[in-house]
Parts: structure tokens; sequence; C-alpha cells
């Protein structure tokens, strides 16, 4: 396992930028030179670091180096932006939280988060959170308020429409 102190001895962390840049220029095929920015995006667009042969998402090194422990939940980029790891835009954040700041899925045919078609052809359009029916409504705008209602007092700060 990682330590913090190995992770120092390595790499700088600069919280104002959210780079890593490498202390000591590593010999292995995956190394880099001293001074160098460490670090390439993954497929899911999230920066990671190749530490001592393993590789570990920027954004939990970050937690790491600045509060000398791992997080014990996942870590939230506050702006949304997976490879912005400043470290101001660094939270920590259950998977519930993370779901709720989760943007709209691209195969959601509402365009809404939460709002579905229903059946019935008086209202519909229905929200849901979390399982929880939150009613049938004539409109889309409507459904999808009840749902960002819902949704602001479930997530809180982490509530993303």
């Amino acid at each position: 396992m990682l330590t913090v102190e190995r992770l120092r001895e390595l790499l700088i962390y600069e919280p104002d930028t959210g780079l890593f840049t490498r202390r000591i220029t590593v010999s292995n095929a995956r190394g880099g030179r001293a001074g160098e920015v460490a670090g390439s995006i993954n497929g899911a667009g999230y920066v990671y670091v190749n530490v001592d042969g393993s590789k570990h998402l920027a954004h939990r090194l970050a937690w790491l180096y600045m509060t000398g422990e791992w997080p014990t939940t996942g870590v939230d980029h506050r702006d949304h932006d997976e490879v912005n790891n400043r470290w101001n835009n660094l939270r920590l954040a259950n998977q519930s939280m993370n779901n709720g700041n989760a943007s709209v899925h691209a195969d959601n045919p509402s365009g809404a988060k939460g709002v579905s078609h229903s059946q019935r052809l008086d209202k519909p359009w229905k929200a849901r959170i979390h399982n929880r029916h939150l009613g049938h409504f004539a409109t889309i705008e409507e459904a999808k308020a009840a749902y960002d209602k819902a949704a602001r007092e479930i997530f809180g700060e982490f509530f993303r429409p």
C-alpha cells in the first residue's frame, strides 16, 4: 500500500494547479524525469499517475498527499471536470452523493434526471428518486421540478440539476 511518505518522496503535488510533478527520475518504462508533470488520462477521462508500478487516480493521490490518509469514500470533483485536481475542487463523497452530482445520462430519453415517460394519458411524465415515486405530471417541466426539489433536499450541496 502506497504511503504518504513514499508519495511525497516521489512526487510533488501543487494544490493550486492540481498537477503532480516528479521529484526524481524513474528509470523504468512507465517512469519519467525529475521535474516532469506526472500522469495520463484514462479511458473514463480521469488522470492517473503511475507510482512504483501501480496506477492511482490523481484525485485520490491528491487526497492522500494533502491529508496524509487515503480517502475513506470516493473523491468528487466539484466542477465536474475529471482532470481538474486542484485541491479546492476536491471533496469526499459517498456513492449517493456522487449520484446526486452526476449529469443526465446520455441515453435518458426525457433529457431530465429522474424523469421518464408514463403510460398515463392525462399525465404522461413521472418522476422518481432513489426508487421513490414522486408523482405523475402533465408536463416534463413539472416532473423535473418535482425531481429537483427532492434532489436538493436529499443531496444538498451535491445537487446537480
